[in-house]
């Protein structure tokens, strides 16, 4: 685990704590009550936040050497999901998966310099825009840092991209230069929070009819390019930060896509698992009509 997300990740427990101290009006409380108002608060979170809260109180108990609870939040399961019971605090804001260049280019115009960085940078790369901070610039390549990598390696992956032109990379670099005089000495989640809110702020302004148009959105529209470019789908999902195909399934549309983006692989991808279905999106309804019809020629029903 990286120190910095250590950090984080002590300062979320820290701030839990202090709320069910509050609640229950003590300065102290034991381990179990913790545990209890983490069970309860399944109700009133994400699936994600929950497992990320659960996670920080593990972190937290390991660093004060409470090995016995640092076990049990582990083995901790959410209660809600794993009875498969849906709840209002479950539901996830929708998000649109793609975005027309003409629209891109509005926002673009209209977003401060910020945004407009950050716009840039996701477009270009297909980053997660958590993963912004944390690219590192080489002779024409970046490495971006997945922030989905768990301590077993058995999801998220850093990668690293070469720019195919040297204006694209000038781009790059300029919008990474803005992000980062403008976050220096701030919390990097609320420093990612407060553009979130901005960014959300300019689509209300330029689309005010528009929903579920978010940062997130301009990496799926990256994969929708990808899918179009005709790349071997193990060099796009390690582009994407994917340990495996099937990841890319989850993202955009060939019939969304640009035939090019702006980067290739700069290292080998030949550790991706190949485990994607044959039946995807674009082909899947061509494929179910040769069925079809492969069904109703196959038997002579006059018998």
């Amino acid at each position: 685990m990286k120190p910095e997300t250590r950090e984080e990740y002590i300062k979320l427990a820290i701030h839990f704590e202090k709320t069910v101290h509050e609640k229950l009006g003590v300065e102290r409380a034991a381990p179990t009550d913790y545990m209890k108002e983490l069970i309860l608060r399944a109700e009133h979170t994400t699936p994600a936040y929950w497992r990320r809260l659960r996670n920080a109180l593990k972190v937290h108990c390991a660093e004060q050497g409470f090995s016995k609870y640092e076990k049990k939040y582990a083995e901790l399961k959410n209660p809600l999901t794993a009875a498969g019971v849906k709840t209002e605090g479950m539901k996830k804001r929708t998000k649109l998966k793609h975005v027309s260049e003409s629209d891109f280019n509005k926002l673009h115009e209209k977003a401060d310099p910020v945004v407009k960085a950050y716009l840039d940078v996701v477009s270009l790369t297909g980053c997660r825009p958590a993963e912004v901070l944390n690219i590192v610039l080489g002779d024409g390549t970046a490495l971006i840092e997945s922030v989905k990598k768990d301590e077993k390696n058995s999801r998220g992956l850093d990668r690293e991209v070469r720019f195919k032109n040297d204006a694209d990379f000038e781009k790059l670099t300029r919008a990474l230069g803005v992000i980062r005089d403008e976050s220096k000495d701030k919390d990097n989640d609320k420093f990612l929070g407060a553009i979130q809110v901005r960014f959300d702020r300019l689509t209300k302004r330029v689309f005010p009819k528009k929903k579920g148009l978010c940062l997130y959105t301009l990496r799926h529209q990256f994969g929708s390019n990808l899918k179009a470019s005709g790349l071997d789908r193990k060099e796009m999902a390690y582009i994407m930060g994917h340990r495996v195909t099937k990841s890319l399934n989850e993202y955009g549309s060939k019939k969304w896509g640009k035939s090019s983006v702006a980067v290739e692989a700069a290292q080998s991808y030949d550790g991706i698992k190949e485990n994607h279905n044959t039946i995807t999106n674009e082909n899947r309804n061509e494929i179910m009509k040769e069925r079809s019809h492969t069904k109703t020629t196959s038997f002579d029903y006059s018998r």
